[in-house]
């Protein structure tokens, strides 16, 4: 149980919009083909690489420090 909380609590300290994304795919992944799928993947990973988190993780990882993200 101890373990689960630790990874619990990374979950929510990583990017939100990356978060809810991944939860998105997964709820309605499970109700579609393969193709369908991937093709939802392709726009969810659009609209990811155009936010502001996006580029908050990149800048973050060039400058080696903990990013600090906005949800936009």
């Amino acid at each position: 149980m101890a373990e689960a909380k630790k990874m619990a609590e990374t979950i929510c300290e990583a990017a939100p919009l990356a978060v809810r994304t991944a939860k998105e795919l997964m709820m309605r992944g499970q109700s579609m083909s393969l193709e369908e799928g991937l093709r939802l993947e392709e726009d969810f990973q659009a609209f990811i690489m155009s936010t502001k988190d996006f580029e908050e993780g990149l800048t973050s990882f060039r400058e080696k420090r903990k990013p600090k993200y906005a949800g936009k």
